[in-house]
Order: structure tokens, then sequence, then C-alpha cells
């Protein structure tokens, strides 16, 4: 499963991608930079802070493997992906 967002900043737009393996194995990229969370149940929610350009975000994977970003200083737009 992958999911993807533009985060638009004071600093312009960012790129964030959000990836799931089917045995839960979870990574982030921002901006093409990869980062590994690990295993993450679809049974628990779990919270991730993180910077885009100068603004503070969270990614907030939800049960069943569903992932949402906040961001109170920038606007977040998802963009569909075919996978």
């Amino acid at each position: 499963m992958m999911k993807k967002w533009i985060v638009r900043t004071g600093d312009g737009e960012h790129t964030v991608e959000y990836k799931r393996s089917i045995f839960g194995i979870v990574s982030v990229a921002i901006d093409g930079e990869c980062f590994r969370l690990g295993y993450v149940s679809c049974l628990k929610e779990r919270s991730e802070p993180f910077r885009v350009g100068d603004e503070q975000c969270i990614l907030m994977i939800k049960r069943g493997g569903k992932a949402e970003i906040s961001a109170a200083g920038c606007e977040v737009e998802r963009v569909k992906v075919n996978t």
C-alpha cells in the first residue's frame, strides 16, 4: 500500500510518501529521502512527528493500515496513486 501527499509550506512544495508492505513494514519518504519506521501492527495506532521544510507535521498511522498527515501551519493535499 502506498499513499502520497503534497505538503505546501512557506518554502515551497514537498512530497511525502507512505509505504506499507504486506508484512506491516512501514517507510516514509520525504522529498525522496526514505526513513524506515519498521513493523507497525494494523491493529494499533501510531503517530510519528516529522519536519517538512520549516513546518512540524504528524503522520498518523491508523488501524487497518490507514494513514493521514496533520499539519497546522501548511496545506496538505492527498495525491491519488495507482498501485
